[in-house]
């Protein structure tokens, strides 16, 4: 009979540095997977846009909490690209998976931003929520260029960007509050 407990740690688990790594990326991907498909399925009946940011923002700043690998949320956005490389929505909107690499990119720039100057983990859901507003600005410009119709920009650029920036910030203050919790 075992009565050891089960191993609470990842070190524990995986007592290779490489190996923890791999599991840690691995587990990334997989988040980001599953915040894509979360993104994907869930569908508010709203008509506002950057309402799936609520979403995926709330998954992704909660990994990027858990993680300890510096791109952390770079690795998740790519597992976000990758689903939707092979989703039916990439024939609707091909710079999907392109824009959520950038706002990875964004994250964790500002992630070392708010570690290098010792800043307040409050910081990261106003840089979250500004990396997620970049969506419909990118897809402003981007029209302006070439006539790609947008839904979320029939109202103009700052409604777009109001909700995308709100509803980017409640979901990383969402996370953060609940990584608070759980750390208790």
């Amino acid at each position: 009979m075992n009565t050891k407990q089960p191993p609470k740690v990842l070190s524990s688990l995986f007592p290779n540095r490489t190996s923890q790594i791999v599991v840690e990326i691995l587990f990334l991907l997989a988040a980001g997977v599953f915040a894509a498909i979360a993104h994907h399925m869930i569908k508010f009946p709203i008509g506002l846009p950057g309402k799936q940011g609520l979403i995926f923002i709330f998954v992704l700043v909660s990994a990027l909490q858990f993680s300890s690998i510096p791109l952390a949320s770079t690795i998740m956005s790519v597992g976000s690209a990758l689903f939707f490389f092979w989703s039916a929505d990439f024939h609707i909107d091909p710079m999907k998976p392109f824009l959520l690499l950038f706002v990875g990119v964004l994250i964790d720039l500002s992630n070392s931003v708010i570690q290098r100057y010792k800043l307040s983990i409050w910081f990261l859901p106003c840089f979250v929520a500004i990396a997620w507003a970049t969506i419909p600005a990118i897809r402003f410009i981007l029209v302006m260029f070439n006539p790609i119709p947008f839904n979320s920009l029939k109202a103009g650029i700052w409604f777009p960007l109001f909700t995308h920036f709100a509803f980017a910030l409640v979901g990383g203050i969402a996370a953060i509050g609940l990584i608070k919790i759980l750390k208790k």
